[in-house]
């Protein structure tokens, strides 16, 4: 897999991940998920549920991360809105699906406090937000990335 790909795929991963519908620029040409081959879209795919996870570890044991909302912003710019509309309902899925299941008890537990865990998803998600947005202002100087 090719250098480029590989920044494509994590770019949609992490845009992705955290996206609310908005429209985008027309130019360049908005990143879409269509742009994947199946086998690199169900990356993108495992990518989002990581990231719906740790956010559901931070709201449930420390504060809510706002991970996307502020993803959204850094990134929306870059995405196809229907691309973000299909990745946020998943997100919101996933979401809601592991905020059911969660035990509080693992917020307490002596391996996630001892190990500084919360400060380890957060300063996470802050860096696929700050990536993210990198890589956007990158793609929109450029348009390089889906050739």
């Amino acid at each position: 897999m090719s250098r480029e790909r590989r920044k494509r795929i994590a770019f949609l991963a992490f845009v992705i991940a955290g996206a609310w519908a908005a429209p985008g620029l027309a130019e360049p040409r908005l990143i879409s998920l269509d742009d994947l081959p199946p086998d690199q879209q169900k990356v993108v795919w495992e990518r989002v549920d990581r990231f719906a996870e740790y956010a559901v570890i931070l709201k449930d044991c420390v504060a809510d991360s706002h991970f996307e909302t502020r993803f959204v912003e850094a990134v929306k710019a870059c995405v196809e809105p229907n691309t973000v509309r299909r990745v946020v309902g998943y997100y919101q899925q996933r979401a809601a699906s592991l905020d059911r299941r969660f035990s509080r008890t693992f917020c307490s537990e002596k391996k996630f406090t001892q190990n500084n865990v919360a400060q380890k998803l957060k300063s996470t998600l802050d860096n696929l937000v700050d990536y993210g947005h990198n890589l956007c202002i990158a793609y929109l100087k450029t348009g390089a990335g889906l050739r």
